[in-house]
């Protein structure tokens, strides 16, 4: 199991007791409002969408999801989920993409950033990833600036991109390079 500490956070391996903790994150509507293709509607559906990451966990070497639960180090309150899905890898390094989304009541303090910022050097030191990168839709700020605190380098800006509640719309990329 991979286990990441941070000052405030325990970033881990999701298992299957966290069942619970996940369905009510990404079922949540205003939480998943701009993970349409994440977003749960069932505990079933939410069940499946644990199995595959806890799945993914246990491959030793066709691994290409690094899917974590956050959890608050002092007394183990799940806080939301993060993770890295590897799009291509070689000799010399590969692309990952940066995942993101945390409960409500832990908005606004601070435990994305930390969070990205651990996912992010186990991506560049131990998967040996040349470049992380991550979106969101333009109006979605607060995923924005996460990225901004990252210190990542806006890569592209994407004109009515991505069909969201029946509406095209912008979509913004960042990238960190590890260099």
């Amino acid at each position: 199991m991979i286990r990441i500490e941070t000052e405030r956070l325990i970033i881990r391996d999701n298992i299957e007791s966290d069942l619970d903790d996940h369905h009510r994150l990404i079922s949540d509507q205003e939480v998943m409002s701009y993970l349409s293709d994440i977003h749960t509607h069932s505990f079933e559906e939410s069940k499946k969408n644990l199995d595959f990451s806890i799945d993914e966990s246990i491959k030793k070497d066709a691994r290409s999801c690094y899917f974590f639960a956050i959890l608050n180090k002092q007394d183990n309150t799940y806080i939301g989920a993060i993770g890295l899905t590897l799009l291509d890898q070689n000799e010399i390094g590969g692309n990952a993409e940066l995942g993101y989304f945390i409960l409500k009541e832990f908005w606004n303090k601070g435990y994305t950033t930390e969070a990205a910022k651990a996912v992010i050097s186990f991506g560049f030191t131990e998967l040996k990833m040349h470049k992380i990168s991550t979106g969101c839709t333009l109006e979605n700020s607060r995923s924005e600036n996460i990225m901004k605190k990252l210190s990542m380098e806006k890569e592209a800006h994407l004109k009515k991109h991505v069909c969201h509640n029946n509406e095209w719309k912008d979509r913004v990329e960042y990238a960190l390079f590890n260099e």
